[in-house]
């Protein structure tokens, strides 16, 4: 049963908040990773430096607010512009078109978004001891007074195209996995699938994430400065210089933090939020059982159960 049969504010947490939670929760292996992908330090030296100058807490936390602003808008763009896209013939999105509607959906959710997400990215490389920025507002204000408008779209295209491959290769690994696997269990689809179609895909995508982190920060980028706005040269710095340029720097703290994120999405979201929701609205016979009441039919939202609609199929055997 799709989230749709919830009360509206159990279907927010579902679709939107758990995904964010689960993305800020491991927020300081994200800050690793940009850190890494942008100063090329190192997986040990990235580690070290930033336990030195910040320390785990504040580590944690930097930027931890306006990331989780961000997941939560973008996830919520996504979904409605899903809504919109969708034609009216079709109850749920299959295959070939759930792939296109989802790439067109979060393709725009990515261009609204994006601002907020090179902000982030600037304040995570700030200076420990001598900050460029000193905040959200500060930022904002001297990214639109040193490069105009244009700074908060730094890297976009770059970051498009990383999506739409991500897109292509996160439904085919599934595809392909969903195939291998038959008949699948619920450990493979929730605990055991999405990791390796994660490690897969960043295989290929990872090396435009970190071009576009690096054109995101022009003042601690490795690339020359006359190597910052355009994608083919961008491009082709990353493969002619590959001992000067790392683009898989981070790619472990990367990997580690999706496949703890995935793990823990999966538990709050289908595994106990989910089954606790189902409870609460009556469909179950207790929180964590998924057998269904035998005097409740699984199709009729909350709002019908508790009025009392009668199910379609037995007014008209009637």
């Amino acid at each position: 049963m799709s989230s749709h049969n919830f009360w509206p504010w159990q279907s927010t947490i579902l679709d939107w908040v758990v995904p964010a939670f689960s993305s800020s929760l491991f927020n300081f292996l994200n800050v690793l990773s940009t850190r890494d992908q942008v100063l090329q330090e190192g997986f040990l030296q990235t580690y070290i430096s930033t336990m030195k100058g910040e320390g785990f807490f504040k580590a944690m936390t930097n930027g931890l607010a306006l990331g989780f602003t961000s997941s939560i808008l973008r996830r919520y763009i996504m979904l409605k512009c899903l809504q919109y896209l969708k034609p009216a013939d079709e109850t749920e999105l299959q295959g070939f078109n759930l792939l296109a509607y989802g790439l067109l959906s979060n393709t725009l959710s990515l261009l609204v978004t994006y601002p907020l997400q090179l902000i982030k990215t600037r304040l995570l490389m700030n200076s420990f001891a001598q900050p460029y920025y000193n905040g959200f507002i500060d930022c904002v204000t001297k990214i639109h007074h040193d490069e105009g408008i244009v700074g908060f779209f730094r890297g976009c295209e770059i970051s498009v195209i990383e999506n739409f491959c991500s897109a292509f290769l996160n439904y085919y690994c599934h595809y392909w996995l969903e195939v291998i696997q038959q008949p699948q269990t619920v450990m493979q689809t929730l605990f055991i699938n999405p990791p390796l179609a994660c490690i897969a895909r960043s295989i290929i995508c990872y090396p435009l994430d970190t071009v576009a982190k690096s054109l995101q920060c022009p003042h601690d980028s490795v690339l020359p400065p006359n190597m910052k706005t355009k994608f083919d040269v961008s491009i082709s710095y990353a493969f002619l210089y590959p001992k000067q340029w790392n683009p898989f720097a981070g790619w472990l703290w990367y990997c580690v933090k999706q496949t703890l994120m995935t793990f823990t999405q999966s538990l709050l979201g289908p595994c106990l939020l989910r089954s606790i929701f189902l409870y609460v609205n009556g469909y179950t016979i207790a929180p964590l059982n998924p057998v269904f009441n035998t005097n409740v039919d699984p199709s009729l939202t909350p709002q019908q159960l508790r009025d009392g609609v009668e199910d379609p199929e037995e007014d008209e055997d009637e």
